[in-house]
């Protein structure tokens, strides 16, 4: 394995930190960057590093509507990527193809966004895309230091306080991916030198809905299920982001290997104890 170093934005964010602790404990040199605030003029940056900018701004940061700062933001990793000429990695989201939909996204498909995040998440794919970076866009994460608003972790969470999960529709369909595949699809992305495509989408491509993923947590708890007023969902539903991942679509040899009623035993031993 080429010795290289992988410089990493959104180093303390729950993507950016996990994948730099996945990547450190297969042996690679990760780095930590800020480009937006540090003079990375100085960094010793090397044509054979490569770089994975997790680094925006969240879905609740008021600058995702300040254009002026966006704007500055965007000229300087424009400056950046031109400067370092590294192999670059932009995180994505799959919600900038909307949630409206009967079919799997493709990567070829209209992106839709709809809110002042998913704009931005936009406008960064087209930075990155033309400056001949890969753009990776992730379905629904959970696992890990995943915070308390995922949807699954919010449901794990009221079951392991004994609070019974209510949720006011259950007809959303999403693709829910496990943490590590994640880190590990990542990590085939960048090992994955002769891959010649722009656009990939991470996901399991398997729809599930808000009502499936409750009846998951409650089977892994032993609970009897609660009937809730709202779960009779259609799985048809218009509410809906899955992800295409076919071969056309994800890293070459990877799979996810963890299924969600897996994925949601491991996330449950792992909460139990430390739920506040």
């Amino acid at each position: 394995m080429t010795e290289k170093n992988v410089w990493v934005t959104g180093a303390t964010g729950y993507l950016g930190a996990g994948f730099i602790q996945f990547l450190r404990l297969q042996g690679v040199n990760c780095r930590q960057l800020d480009f937006r605030h540090s003079g990375y003029v100085d960094f010793p940056f090397d044509k054979s590093d490569s770089l994975f900018h997790f680094g925006d701004p969240s879905t609740n940061d008021k600058t995702c509507n300040d254009e002026d700062e966006l704007r500055r933001q965007d000229l300087i990793i424009q400056e950046f990527l031109e400067f370092t000429q590294m192999r670059s990695f932009y995180i994505s989201s799959a919600l900038v193809y909307g949630l409206n939909g009967t079919l799997d996204f493709k990567t070829e498909d209209t992106i839709k966004p709809f809110n002042a995040y998913t704009r931005m998440k936009a406008r960064r794919e087209e930075i990155f895309a033309s400056r001949g970076a890969k753009v990776l866009r992730i379905s629904n994460t959970y696992g890990g230091n995943r915070d308390s608003k995922s949807l699954i972790i919010r449901v794990i969470n009221h079951y392991l306080k004994g609070v019974p999960f209510n949720f006011q529709k259950s007809n959303g369909i999403r693709d829910y991916i496990f943490v590590h595949d994640v880190y590990e699809a990542l990590s085939y992305m960048m090992w994955s030198i002769k891959d010649s495509r722009t656009f990939l989408n991470i996901g399991t491509g398997k729809g599930v809905s808000v009502s499936t993923v409750k009846s998951l947590v409650e089977n892994e708890l032993g609970l009897r299920p609660i009937k809730s007023s709202c779960e009779n969902h259609q799985e048809e539903s218009l509410d809906r982001n899955v992800l295409d991942v076919s071969g056309d679509c994800v890293p070459q040899r990877w799979m996810p290997r963890s299924p969600l009623h897996l994925g949601n035993a491991m996330e449950i031993s792992r909460r139990r104890g430390n739920v506040g």
